[in-house]
C-alpha cells in the first residue's frame, strides 16, 4: 500500500507521537509511506523519525491560504496514494475536500478526542469542527483511537459503516523504567531523597486538561502528612499558564509545583505517580499508557477512555471533583508505599497485553488492506 499521513505538524504531543510510531510499523511491514505536515521544519527534531519521509508544505501563517492549498494539491498528486490517511480535525476536514484528487484514492479519517466542549474555544476552532462533521461522510473510513471518540462520532450522526476503534499502542521497548533518568531527573529538580512523592500532570496546557483541579487535589494533598512535590509538563498559551500558576499563588502551593515545557522523551520513571485530571474531550490517553508501561501508577479521571487504558477503577474519579482527586491519590499513595513493585509490574503487564505498538500497528494496517479490498 501507498499510504500519505497528513498532520498539522510533528511537534510534542501524544497523536504525533502516534502516527510516527504507526508510520514507522506500517513502513517496516513494507509499505510506502510519507508524512505531509503544514509547516516547516516538518519534524521536531527530537522524535525519532529518520528513516521515514517526511514533507513540510512550507505554511507561512495562518491565512497563507491559496499557496498552501496549491502545494498540498500537488503533493498529493506526486505521490499518488492507495490512501490519505489525515489526523485531527483541520487536515480531517482537508482531507475530505481533496477527495477525488488521484483517482481511487481511499480517504481515512483520525479522530482522536471525544465529547469536545466546543463552546471553550474560539471561533475558528468551533467552524472547523462542524465543517469536519459535515464533510466527514465524504470519507470512506474514519478511525478512532477510543470507544469513547466512537460513540460521540455516531451521537454527531457519523453513520456506523464509516467507524472503526483502534486503541493506540505503546511502545514497551521505548518506554521502560530508568533508575538512572530517575536519579537524574530528580536531582536537577532539587528533590533529595526517594521520601519525597513526586506527581506529574503530563498534558497540554489546554482547558481540557482541567489543571485548576489537579492544583487543588495538590492544595488537600499538601495538608497531609505526606511530602509530596507536583510536576507540570506541557505547553500552552502563555496568559493561560499565567492564570494556572495564579491559582497555586492563591493556594500557597507555589513552592511545591514545578513548571516543565513539553518534552521529549517524558522522563516517566523520575515520578510516583501520573495524575490525569482532564474534565472532556480525551480519546485514548498516551500519558497514562506510556506512564504505566514504564510501571507508573496513575490516577485519572473518567473522560474518554482513560478507565479502559487504567484497567483499574479504584484510581478512575469523576472529572471536576478535587476532593475524589485528593482521595484516590492517597490510596494509591498509601499502596505504592507497601508494594511499589507489584503495583509496578502490574502497570507494565496491563500495557504489554492490551495496548502493544505491534498490536495497533497489525490492527492498522489490517483494517486499511480490507478498505482496498
Amino acid at each position: 500500500m501507498k499510504i500519505l499521513f497528513l498532520c498539522r505538524s510533528l511537534s510534542f504531543g501524544g497523536a504525533e507521537r502516534q502516527l510516527i510510531a504507526l508510520a514507522k510499523g506500517l513502513q517496516n511491514k513494507g509499505h510506502t509511506i510519507a508524512i505531509l505536515t503544514f509547516y516547516n521544519p516538518p519534524l521536531n527534531e527530537s522524535f525519532d523519525a529518520d528513516d521515514l519521509k517526511v514533507i513540510g508544505l512550507n505554511k507561512q501563517k495562518r491565512w497563507d491560504i491559496f499557496s498552501f492549498l496549491k502545494n498540498l494539491r500537488r503533493e498529493i498528486k506526486n505521490f499518488k496514494p492507495d490512501i490519505l490517511h489525515s489526523y485531527l480535525t483541520v487536515p480531517n476536514v482537508l482531507a475530505c475536500m481533496l477527495k477525488g484528487a488521484v483517482p481511487n484514492m481511499k480517504i481515512v479519517l483520525g479522530v482522536r478526542a471525544s465529547n469536545m466542549e466546543w463552546n471553550r474555544y474560539d471561533w475558528l476552532a468551533r467552524i472547523t469542527n462542524y465543517l469536519e462533521k459535515r464533510l466527514s461522510k465524504k470519507s470512506d473510513l474514519i478511525i478512532t483511537n477510543s470507544k469513547a471518540g466512537y460513540q460521540h462520532a455516531i451521537t454527531r450522526g457519523i453513520p456506523k459503516c464509516l467507524l472503526k476503534v483502534i486503541s493506540n499502542g505503546i511502545d514497551t521497548e521505548k518506554f521502560q523504567f530508568d533508575p538512572s533518568q530517575r536519579e537524574l531527573y530528580r536531582k536537577q529538580l532539587g528533590i533529595d531523597g526517594e521520601n519525597i512523592i513526586l506527581i506529574a500532570n503530563v498534558a497540554r496546557l489546554d482547558p481540557m486538561k482541567d489543571h485548576p483541579t489537579f492544583l487543588k487535589a495538590a492544595y488537600l494533598l499538601l495538608q497531609g502528612e505526606y511530602l509530596v512535590k507536583f510536576i507540570c509538563i506541557g505547553n500552552g498559551p502563555e496568559d493561560y499558564k499565567s492564570s494556572l500558576k495564579k491559582i497555586t499563588e492563591e493556594l500557597g502551593i507555589v513552592e511545591h509545583v514545578y513548571w516543565l515545557n513539553a518534552r521529549n522523551p517524558v522522563p516517566y520513571s523520575a515520578f510516583d505517580m501520573v495524575c490525569l485530571s482532564s474534565s472532556f474531550g480525551e480519546g485514548f490517553p498516551n500519558v497514562l499508557g506510556e506512564a504505566m508501561a514504564c510501571g507508573i501508577p496513575c490516577v485519572t479521571t473518567d473522560v474518554g477512555d482513560s478507565a479502559y487504558v487504567l484497567g483499574n477503577t479504584n484510581s478512575v474519579v469523576q472529572p471536576n471533583d478535587p476532593q475524589a482527586l485528593y482521595q484516590a491519590e492517597v490510596n494509591l499513595i498509601r499502596k505504592i508505599t507497601v508494594e511499589r513493585e507489584v503495583i509496578s509490574s502490574q502497570c507494565k503487564g496491563h500495557i504489554q497485553k492490551n495496548f502493544s505498538l505491534d498490536k495497533m500497528v497489525d490492527n492498522t494496517e489490517k483494517t486499511l488492506s480490507s478498505l482496498l479490498s
